[in-house]
């Protein structure tokens, strides 16, 4: 995996492909790749979701990087067929939306970030204005900041991830390719 699925996806991506492999591992235990069934992937991923509470995207997503990972065994010689390849059933779970904070609790925040740290302050005060993502906002150079246009141009995040094998922040590429966007800003 780490000689072809690193060059295709963000370091992000690489990362949480890597954490979601070191969970499994609990439950694959010492089964060789080789000896794993479509069943025994079934009872993986559904306990899985039972027991982590992870949402149907989450486990699909994953789902589909173990039929990729299985493509490329298969390739090299190592098994001979996917038993992934007609997929699984996964059970479609309530996605866990967290609820925004009213006016009023906005309000509060602020005044209370504004008496704790000046620059909290701006930094949610933007954030609230703006709906950017936080690592967006984290990312924002005064280059991205038109005071003419009242704009500022998103054009990169901070990312986490693996890059040459060792968890660290940086500054990468937005979420996706739409996530490239000028905002309004407001004269406050």
């Amino acid at each position: 995996i780490e000689n072809s699925y690193k060059y295709k996806v963000k370091p992000s991506t690489l990362y949480n492909f890597k954490t979601f492999c070191n969970m499994m591992c609990k439950y694959v235990g010492k089964i060789k790749i080789d000896m794993i069934s479509a069943s025994d992937w079934q009872n993986i991923f559904s306990t899985i979701q039972q027991k982590k509470h992870t949402s149907y995207s989450h486990l699909s997503d994953n789902l589909h990087r173990r039929s990729e990972m299985y493509k490329y065994f298969i390739q090299i010689g190592i098994v001979t067929e996917n038993p992934l390849k007609d997929g699984l059933k996964l059970m479609h779970t309530a996605k866990n939306r967290r609820r925004a904070f009213t006016e009023e609790e906005k309000r509060i925040f602020l005044e209370t970030a504004k008496t704790h740290n000046i620059k909290y302050y701006v930094l949610f005060r933007f954030f609230f204005e703006t709906g950017c993502r936080r690592g967006e906002l984290l990312a924002l150079q005064w280059k991205d900041v038109d005071f003419v246009n009242h704009t500022i141009h998103i054009s990169k995040s901070i990312c986490r991830g693996l890059v040459d094998g060792k968890y660290k922040e940086f500054v990468g590429e937005t979420k996706t390719k739409s996530s490239i966007r000028s905002i309004p800003i407001s004269n406050r």
